[in-house]
């Protein structure tokens, strides 16, 4: 379940303490929830053709992020966890912002809002 082995995360507990190990281990929970997230702007992005080499720098930036929390939640690599979690978010968010698809992809989205709103009457787009 951890990233490290069971004694190795003995001496961490009982050198932190319980309530902090549980306190790093919750974080780590709410972690991999961020990851989760970055994943999921990468699967969304994926809906456009996509190059090897764009799709092997995604997939490198969402497993660094994912194996942060394992770290954290291991308690005896906490900063290394930290710093691989929120480079890999880092990371993912900037390929994900400058990707010309996402671009794209947005655009049609919002046009197709636009479109649906003006036919609905919401409100009217002048040119």
């Amino acid at each position: 379940m951890y990233a490290t082995d069971s004694a190795t995360t003995a001496h961490a507990v009982s050198s932190a303490g319980g309530d902090w190990a549980n306190l790093l281990r919750a974080m780590a929970v709410l972690k991999l929830l961020f990851a989760g997230t970055a994943t999921a702007a990468v699967m969304w992005r994926r809906g456009a053709p996509i190059s090897a080499t764009r799709w092997v720098c995604y997939a490198l930036t969402v497993g660094v992020a994912w194996i942060g929390p394992g770290l954290i939640c291991g308690l005896a690599h906490i900063t290394l966890g930290a710093l691989l979690l929120h480079g890999g978010l880092i990371a993912t968010a900037i390929f994900v912002w400058r990707d010309p698809a996402t671009r794209a992809r947005l655009s049609e989205i919002i046009a197709r809002r636009r479109e649906a709103l003006q036919a609905r009457g919401y409100f009217p787009i002048d040119g």
